[in-house]
């Protein structure tokens, strides 16, 4: 059976210019707004292959959030922990993968995600589908990715 450690990690930054004109906010009056938010993970898990191409990799990681909106700044910190399950298979030379990614941080608030996608290693070409819903600080986001990949 085909096992591994693997260590994944991501970062992001928004900026944002909010034009609609004066905000009142906590006895502050803000003409035309300004933002910087941005975000940072790391995930630790260890994939086990269970039969034939069907694994799942329990995984322990970490979320930091942080924002600042005209000096108001706040950050937090969430750990997590869940899974992904999958399912890989290739035929006529061309992988096809489906995946579960399931969620829960320290908030007890969940975060679900499937994706589906496919490799021609022939052709080094690919892609995938995902769709996901990501709870947190009682915010639920949706997300929609499409993915194409070549090789050269």
């Amino acid at each position: 059976a085909y096992e591994e450690l693997f260590v994944r990690a991501g970062l992001g930054v928004m900026l944002s210019d909010f034009d609609i004109g004066a905000v009142f906010y906590n006895g502050h009056v803000f003409e035309k707004p300004m933002s910087i938010s941005g975000y940072g993970n790391i995930d630790v898990g260890y994939k086990y292959n269970l039969y034939n191409s069907l694994y799942v990799a329990p995984i322990i990681g970490a979320d930091v959030h942080f924002y600042d909106i005209e000096n108001y700044s706040m950050s937090d910190v969430f750990m997590r922990i869940g899974g992904d399950f999958g399912y890989t298979y290739i035929s006529n030379a061309i992988e096809y993968q489906y995946m579960l990614r399931v969620y829960m941080n320290d908030e007890v608030t969940p975060s679900i995600m499937g994706r589906v996608g496919f490799w021609s290693e022939m052709d080094g070409i690919g892609g995938h589908l995902s769709f996901g819903a990501i709870h947190t600080n009682d915010i639920t986001g949706y997300n929609f990715t499409i993915n194409a990949q070549m090789a050269f």
